[in-house]
């Protein structure tokens, strides 16, 4: 019985003499030590100039490789001017290499999967870097403040960068993303005051807020097709943005996204429907006479919707690859009894944009004997747009205002008059606003009588042309109206 205690003891002893971990300084660095691994926890001297971390370190005739950096490990050494890692290392812990403010150059071993959060943040001298093929992903703020960073290599398998991953980069002039990357996280590239262009791949899915905020040299930049959402902020003070095109695929712009680009003078969009969510100060402060171009037909949709109708120029010239059907041509109707325009598209969800003009309308005007003659009518101009339609033909009319000498029972008058509406085409001068029952007769200028009709519902009448153009006299009552047929 003793002896299988004794031996139970033993084999408990062994195991625990595996698993034991002590801190060791070597070299000035202290190290964990632990199964035959060390991680570099920090420093216990200090360094300048070039520092070269060992692949493997001995202690108590035992000998373990180096395969972490905890971290901090290295934060805040002013003094270190060069970093050269064994191939052994596979992890960096965060800000590891923290304000080291004299650091120019790092060589980071092949195997290292990712950079950790602030892993290099304010490393002010640090030039250039290569980064090895297997990293996939640096962390937030993991190249923030790297003032003379000018120039980076990212390797193809990268899948994201992290929030303010390269802020503050004030020389970075050009980086090329690889087609490995699908997302920019928050502030990405803020405040990288020098870069001048930048080109993002069609794996890239969404970006972050603030992305390129205050990238005040960013003069051109394309957009890919997988892009939905243009965050807020995102090109926000990107003052020497000049032009834009917004793909397609994008459905919504989040507020301030082009904020106070000032030199911003063309926005192309290519939606021929205008029906995602655009927040109305999307392009506040930009270019005062900016020129938004749109497909051909739609600029009536885009003059419906903000932020499209701040343009002070909407331009169709964008091709479209679909052909899109007409909206039907809107009629024009009058109601007496409710002083209302009816315009009516046969195409379903039309919207309705109109013009509506009084000739009688001066200001500042002058007369020499202070009569003022009045025409009493308003021309009236109207097109109908819909989503996937191109916009319709213009429809017009002009409505008069006639005095109460017609038959007016049960119909409300204004100042002793009653509107009546006035519209034609090329087959036929439609009247509306008269009262069910009502005879009118369209004569030509010799005052040969060409048709008549009689108001049978909804106040309203079509008189035949029979092809006729020109001017006509139409006829109501004891009142005759000149009408141009077209």
């Amino acid at each position: 019985m003793i002896r299988i205690i004794l031996s139970m003891v033993l084999t408990c002893l062994s195991a625990l003499a595996a698993i034991a971990q002590e801190t060791a300084t070597i070299g000035g660095i202290e190290y964990h030590l632990q199964n035959g691994e060390a991680t570099v926890m920090k420093q216990t001297a200090t360094f300048s100039g070039n520092v070269v971390i060992p692949e493997k370190v001995s202690y108590n005739n035992e000998e373990y490789v180096v395969t972490s950096l905890s971290t901090s490990a290295f934060s805040d050494q002013n003094a270190i001017t060069s970093i050269q890692l064994p191939n052994s290392i596979i992890e960096i812990g965060a800000r590891c290499f923290s304000s080291c403010d004299a650091l120019a150059t790092v060589d980071l071993p092949d195997n290292i999967t990712s950079l950790p959060d602030y892993c290099f943040s304010y490393c002010k001298s640090l030039n250039s870097i290569t980064l090895p093929n297997n990293i996939t992903s640096l962390g937030d703020y993991c190249f923030s403040g790297c003032s003379s960073l000018n120039s980076i290599t990212l390797p193809n398998n990268i899948t994201s960068l992290g929030d303010d991953c390269f802020s503050l980069c004030s020389s970075l002039n050009s980086i090329t993303l690889p087609n490995s990357i699908t997302s920019l996280g928050r502030d990405c590239f803020w405040n990288c005051d020098n870069l001048s262009s930048i080109t993002l791949p069609n794996s890239i899915t969404s970006l972050g807020d603030y992305c390129f905020t205050d990238c005040s040299n960013l003069s051109s930049i394309t957009l890919p097709n997988s892009i939905k959402i243009i965050p807020q902020g995102c090109f926000s003070y990107c003052r020497s943005l000049k032009s834009i095109i917004l793909p397609k695929n994008i459905t919504k712009l989040r507020p301030f996204c082009f904020n106070n680009c000032i030199n911003l003078m063309d926005v192309t969009c290519e939606w021929d429907k205008v029906n995602g969510e655009y927040a109305s100060d999307a392009f506040d402060g930009i270019f005062t006479e900016a020129r938004l171009h749109v497909p051909v037909g739609t600029k009536a949709l885009y003059q419906a919707k903000e932020p499209w109708k701040s343009f002070k120029y909407i331009i169709e010239d964008v091709e479209t690859t679909e052909p899109l059907g007409q909206c039907a041509t809107p009629t024009i109707s009058y109601d007496n009894e409710t002083k209302t325009l009816t315009f009516y598209s046969s195409t379903e969800g039309a919207d309705y944009h109109y013009t509506i003009s009084d000739k009688d309308i001066k200001e500042n005007a002058y007369s020499d004997d202070g009569v003022v003659r009045l025409t009493t009518k308003y021309d009236i101009s109207v097109l109908a747009s819909a989503e996937g339609y191109t916009s319709s033909d213009e429809a017009t009319a002009t409505l008069y205002f006639v005095t109460t000498e017609l038959e007016t029972t049960d119909i409300a008058t204004v100042d002793g008059k009653r509107g009546i509406l006035v519209s034609s085409d090329e087959t036929k001068v439609t009247v509306s606003g008269l009262n069910n029952g009502e005879t009118v007769a369209l004569y030509d200028l010799q005052g040969i009588k060409l048709c008549s009709g009689k108001a049978v519902t909804a106040g309203s009448v079509d008189l035949n042309t029979g092809g006729r153009h020109g001017v006509m006299i139409l006829r109501i009552g004891n009142e005759a109206i000149k009408v141009n047929v077209k």
